[in-house]
C-alpha cells in the first residue's frame, strides 16, 4: 500500500487461491473475521495494486524471473514461516495426526467454521493439541467449535505457557481442558492406521534453560495414555526453504530465516524481506511494521537506481554495487555488469518491455522479444547463440497472462 501511494506499479503474488496470507488461512474467523481482511485487500486494489493468486514463487516463477524477465525493479519477500515442526516421535505418520497449520488452513479456506458449508474435516470426538502458544490456542478453540472434546497438552506448567494470557483465559472459558507438565512420547493407532490415543509422561520443572523458563524433567515411571481421535501438533514453524533454495546469493540463517538488515535489505541487491520469513514465527503487527520499513527501503533503492548523472557519455539512470544502468539516445536501457556482460532493454510508450539483448565481451549471446495485447504479455521469444548453434524458445500466454504453452 505504501509503495502504491508513492506511484509505483505493485503486484502481490499469493501462493493460495485467496489473497490475504495468514490473515485469511491461519487465523480463525472468531478472532479475525474474513470480511475485515477482504476490506483491506479491496483497499489495496483501489490503490492500483494487482493481486496474482495461485503463484508459488520459487515454483511457478523464481525471484530471478520476476526481476530479469518480468522487469520488476525490486522484490519484497513476505512469505512467512509456514513450515510446521513435529516431535519426531513414533506414530506421527498415523491418520489423524496433523499440524496446526494444516488444520487451521483447511478450516479457514474450506469454511468449516460456517454451518452453511459441508466441509470434510475430521476431528472425531476427542482432539489433543500438543503445544502452548497462540497457534495452539487457535487450533484447540477451533476444534471445540467443530464439536470435539478438546485438550491442550503442554510439557511445562501454566506459568510457562507462551500464549498470551487472554488467549488462555478465553480457552478455559470455552471449556478447553489443560493437561500441564505432560509430554507426549508416542502416538497410538489401531490396525487400520488411525489414531486412538497418545502416550505421555508426567514432567516436573527443573532449572531454567536458555530462554529463562524452567526446563521440564521426566518423572520416571509416570507413563499414561490419553484417548483421542485426532492429534494436532502446534510446536512452532519455520520459513519454507523454497524461495531461498531457488534464489542465488540469498543468505539465510541456520534456522532457515532470510538474512535482512534493519531496512529489509537482503544479501541480494533489489531483494527485500520482512516478517516471519526473516524473524521466524512472530506476530502480525511485527510483520506489518517490517513491511512498512521495507517499503521505505525499496523506495530509496529504486530512487537511487533511477538517479540521473553522466557517465561514459550516456545518461545513467541508476547504479548498484555491481551494475550500472544507462539510457542511450534512443531511450533504450542498458545494464552494464562488471563481469563484461551487457544487457540492453527496450520499452514501448506504455512502459511495456519489448525485449532485451545480452552481450558478453561485445558478442551477442541471446535476445528476448515480448508481444503485448491490452496490457497483457501474450508471448516471449528467446533466441540463444551457443557454440555456433541457434536455439529458439517460444512461450505463449492466455488472456489472464498465465503461461499457456512452451515450444
Amino acid at each position: 500500500g505504501d509503495l502504491a501511494k508513492k506511484g509505483y506499479d505493485v503486484t502481490i503474488f499469493e501462493a493460495l487461491h485467496l489473497a490475504g496470507g495468514v490473515l485469511v488461512y491461519g487465523i480463525p474467523e472468531f478472532r479475525l473475521p474474513k470480511a475485515i481482511v477482504q476490506k483491506e485487500i479491496d483497499g489495496l486494489k483501489d490503490l492500483g495494486v494487482k493481486v496474482e493468486t495461485n503463484m508459488v514463487i520459487g515454483k511457478v516463477l523464481s525471484i530471478d524471473e520476476l526481476i530479469e524477465e518480468y522487469g520488476f525493479e525490486a522484490v519484497f519477500i513476505g512469505s512467512g514461516a509456514g513450515l510446521p515442526r513435529f516431535m519426531g516421535i513414533e506414530g506421527e505418520n498415523l491418520n489423524g495426526v496433523v499440524s496446526a497449520n494444516e488444520f487451521l488452513t483447511r478450516t479457514n479456506l474450506m469454511h468449516a467454521y460456517d454451518e452453511e458449508y459441508d466441509t470434510p474435516i475430521y476431528v472425531g470426538q476427542r482432539v489433543v493439541v500438543v503445544g502452548g502458544g497462540n497457534v495452539a490456542m487457535d487450533a484447540v478453540r477451533t476444534a471445540k467449535r467443530l464439536g470435539a472434546q478438546a485438550t491442550i497438552v503442554y510439557r511445562r506448567s501454566e506459568a510457562e505457557l507462551p500464549a498470551r494470557v487472554e488467549e488462555v483465559h478465553h480457552a478455559k472459558e470455552e471449556g478447553i481442558e489443560f493437561r500441564m507438565l505432560t509430554n507426549p512420547t508416542r502416538v497410538i493407532g489401531d490396525e487400520k492406521g488411525w489414531v486412538t490415543g497418545i502416550n505421555c509422561l508426567k514432567m516436573e520443572l527443573g532449572e531454567p534453560d536458555a530462554s529463562g523458563r524452567r526446563s521440564p524433567v521426566e518423572v520416571a515411571g509416570s507413563d499414561f495414555e490419553i484417548a483421542c481421535d485426532v492429534v494436532i501438533m502446534a510446536l512452532g514453524t519455520s520459513p519454507n526453504p523454497l524461495i531461498a533454495a531457488t534464489t542465488e546469493n540469498l543468505e539465510t540463517s541456520r534456522r532457515g530465516c532470510i538474512v535482512a538488515d534493519e531496512a529489509g535489505r537482503t544479501t541480494r541487491p533489489g531483494v527485500f524481506a520482512g516478517g516471519d520469513a526473516v524473524t521466524g514465527a512472530a506476530t502480525v503487527i511485527l510483520a506489518m511494521g517490517a513491511g512498512k520499513t521495507a517499503a521505505a527501503g525499496i523506495d530509496e533503492y529504486i530512487k537511487n537506481i533511477r538517479e540521473e548523472y553522466s557517465a561514459l557519455g550516456n545518461r545513467v539512470v541508476g547504479k548498484s554495487e555491481v551494475e550500472l544502468f544507462f539510457q542511450d539516445e534512443n531511450g533504450n536501457y542498458i545494464k552494464w555488469i562488471s563481469d563484461g556482460s551487457v544487457t540492453e532493454y527496450s520499452y514501448d510508450d506504455q512502459g511495456n518491455s519489448l525485449g532485451m539483448s545480452l552481450y558478453i565481451n561485445d558478442v551477442l549471446i541471446s535476445t528476448t522479444a515480448y508481444t503485448w495485447e491490452n496490457g497483457l504479455r501474450t508471448s516471449v521469444t528467446t533466441t540463444m547463440e551457443t557454440q555456433g548453434m541457434t536455439q529458439r524458445i517460444l512461450m505463449t500466454y492466455d488472456s489472464s497472462g498465465r503461461l499457456h504453452r512452451q515450444d
